[in-house]
């Protein structure tokens, strides 16, 4: 079984690289929510699991 090839996204003048804003671990970059150990346990641990 083989995928078939995507063409590359066209970059635009809006387009930028932003790989390191997405991955970034400082909570006032990029998408999402950075969480301590134990806030993350707190939110997604379960006793059900």
């Amino acid at each position: 079984l083989s995928l078939p090839s995507m063409p590359p996204y066209p970059a635009n003048f809006y387009s930028k690289m932003n790989l390191n804003d997405f991955i970034s671990m400082d909570p006032e970059v990029g998408w999402g929510a950075v969480y301590t150990l134990s806030e993350f346990t707190h939110r997604f641990g379960s006793k059900n699991c």
